[in-house]
């Protein structure tokens, strides 16, 4: 199983509202022929249209002040996923439904230990998913009224853990 060709796109659209100091993501589209679409949405506040221009102290200030906002994603496969699967089933010598299940097993006890309880059907989505990949929505929403991108990028430091004490993840599973 070798790719041969990749032919795809990627188209997005952004919004700078200089008044409200807000950056939004109006609209993102990759796509890939017999792989599949991921498709996103989402906002930035406090965020300063001079941060383009700032250095020094003034950068670093403004790019500190930049709130996340709620981003939506969805995934829609196309055989991405099977490719992905099958590949890495072959690299560790498993079966590949075998390997799938193990890895959609994994996402889901994963998504419980980070996230916790109230992640329970947003786990079992992810594992479905991995299961018969199909569409997948996922919601990432600031756990605090203000989270500011730089903790969120500290956190990604930290790992799974740390990013959970930023951000909640929500995941719905469309057949």
């Amino acid at each position: 199983m070798r790719l041969e060709s990749l032919r795809g796109g990627l188209s997005f659209a952004l919004t700078l509202d200089p008044g409200a100091e807000t950056l939004a993501l109006d609209a993102f589209d990759y796509r890939f022929a017999d792989l599949g679409v991921v498709k996103a949405k989402g906002e930035l506040a406090a965020f300063d249209p001079m941060l383009a221009v700032a250095s020094g102290t003034a950068f670093v200030d403004k790019f500190s002040a930049i709130e996340v906002g709620t981003f939506r994603i969805k995934i829609t496969d196309g055989g991405a996923v099977e490719t992905l699967i099958r590949r890495a089933a072959e690299q560790a010598h498993m079966p590949a439904e075998l390997y799938r299940e193990q890895i959609a097993r994994d996402a889901q006890e994963t998504m419980m230990r980070v996230f916790g309880p109230p992640a329970e059907n947003s786990a079992e989505s992810a594992a479905r998913f991995i299961r018969d990949p199909r569409t997948l929505e996922v919601t990432v929403t600031p756990r605090a009224s203000v989270a500011h991108l730089l903790e969120l990028i500290r956190a990604f430091d930290l790992g799974p853990a740390g990013i959970a004490q930023v951000i909640d993840v929500a995941a719905l599973y469309k057949r």
